[in-house]
């Protein structure tokens, strides 16, 4: 269902908060390995190989969304610029890569249980080279914030968020599928209790529909 949507679904506010995202990784992207976690389509995959990232490994665990990630990186594809792997993202999955990546990305993705997203992110941290990133893009759990903002008020986006937010709750529900959500305090909280001690920090953004919190990896922190 989501891959059947998801070109309905970019909306200006998820475009905001890519710009936004894109704003806080800098010249950190220019010659990084980032694994994109959750990579839809590949639209932001394309994107970080434009502004400069080396590789990018565009993960997500929908076989649809996958397919649709191939046809459009077709020629990051051919020139080994992207690898699409079609994959759970956990714990295990970042034990396994084997090599270390400079950029981790879950944009719209951890939508895990507390614990297994904790254990997950403890994972991204471990497979991050000293001085790079883990950075978290979610859905605010508030819906007055998520659909209508502050102060309240009908957006392009609010028919879409309620939608999108009930068909959660209800896959939650029928046991179909775990959907959290978190407050950008919940997800600093969740940030902080997997980062050992490296600095966790909120991401500048201009909407309120998705909240960004990064971890820098630092020995120095």
């Amino acid at each position: 269902m989501s891959a059947l949507v998801y070109r309905w679904s970019t909306t200006a506010v998820a475009g905001q908060a890519d710009d936004d995202l894109l704003c806080y990784l800098g010249d950190r992207l220019t010659g990084s390995l980032v694994v994109d976690c959750g990579c839809g389509p590949g639209l932001l995959a394309a994107t970080l190989v434009s502004r400069g990232a080396a590789s990018v490994m565009a993960v997500d665990a929908n076989p649809a969304m996958a397919r649709q990630a191939r046809r459009r990186l077709a020629r990051e594809l051919s020139t080994g610029q992207v690898c699409v792997v079609c994959d759970f993202v956990d714990a295990p999955f970042f034990d396994a890569l084997g090599r270390a990546v400079d950029i981790v990305v879950f944009k719209r993705s951890l939508y895990a249980p507390v614990g297994e997203a904790a254990d997950t992110l403890r994972a991204a941290v471990r497979a991050v080279v000293d001085s790079g990133l883990v950075v978290v893009v979610h859905p605010e759990r508030s819906l007055r914030r998520y659909a209508w903002g502050v102060p309240p008020a009908w957006r392009s986006y609010t028919m879409f968020h309620v939608f999108n937010r009930l068909v959660s709750w209800l896959a939650v529900a029928l046991r179909i599928s775990a959907y959290r959500a978190y407050t950008a305090s919940e997800l600093e909280a969740l940030l902080r209790s997997a980062a050992d001690g490296k600095t966790v920090e909120h991401v500048p953004t201009a909407q309120e529909a998705y909240n960004i919190v990064a971890i820098r990896v630092c020995s120095a922190a």
